[in-house]
């Protein structure tokens, strides 16, 4: 299994997209009692003041006792090394916590782990249980996470078609880079019709949402829509 073929979904993209969705989340944060509350409550201060070293313990508090949230963001914390030392193995320690606790993203997040073996043993199966669980809650970076390893046949018996219904799925959900393969998939006619149409507004629907490979293909396309190649004239 070659990982850089899906490496630029994790972690830089899909951990970072998944950040941004978290963190709103952690300010109406539901925890498991007064003490738990407040410790989050005090680390998600230092935190929003980009005192990341002293938000750990708090945060650490928390996740002790129970806060899917907390675990959830220390995984983060952990995994990409941002903030503190790398240390997948206390990413994944965290992230399972959280996860067995039915955290969207911590699930999303557990399934790469073990799709790269980062932090744990490398397991296909475990990771597909873990994208399953948050691509079933609609989570769009799992849904597009498992449309690349359709599409690529990576942990996975390559298929389009499923590619293309996890990459649909994700699109549908607003997910930039989805729209682009998915109109990838409809112009190439791969596990579907060629449908050029439904390609562009694919291409669209993704350069407004920011992906720069769609923007640069609908240019491409509009392009060559103003200046048609005229057919070679034959030879009489």
């Amino acid at each position: 299994m070659q990982e850089s073929r899906l490496a630029p979904l994790f972690p830089n993209t899909m951990l970072r997209r998944l950040f941004r969705l978290m963190l709103p989340l952690f300010l109406c944060c539901l925890a498991a009692g007064k003490a738990c509350a407040d410790d989050f409550t005090d680390g998600e201060a230092y935190f929003l003041a980009k005192q990341y070293g002293e938000s750990i313990a708090p945060f650490t508090r928390s996740a002790d006792g129970g806060n899917a949230r907390a675990q959830t963001l220390l995984g983060y914390i952990y995994y990409t090394g941002e903030y503190v030392p790398k240390d997948h193995a206390k990413a994944v320690h965290w992230l399972t916590k959280a996860a067995m606790q039915e955290n969207t993203f911590a699930e999303g997040m557990l399934g790469t782990c073990y799709f790269y073996g980062h932090g744990v043993k490398q397991d296909y199966s475990l990771a597909l249980t873990w994208l399953h669980k948050a691509a079933a809650k609609n989570f769009p970076a799992a849904q597009t996470f498992l449309g690349s390893m359709y599409k690529t046949g990576n942990g996975v018996p390559q298929d389009n078609t499923r590619a293309m219904f996890w990459y649909g799925r994700a699109a549908m959900n607003d997910d930039p880079l989805a729209c682009f393969e998915l109109a990838r998939l409809y112009e190439e006619g791969k596990g579907v019709a060629i449908n050029p149409r439904r390609a562009r507004e694919w291409y669209e629907k993704g350069a407004i949402l920011g992906n720069e490979k769609a923007q640069n293909r609908l240019a491409e396309i509009s392009a060559q829509a103003a200046h048609p190649v005229k057919p070679a004239k034959e030879k009489p």
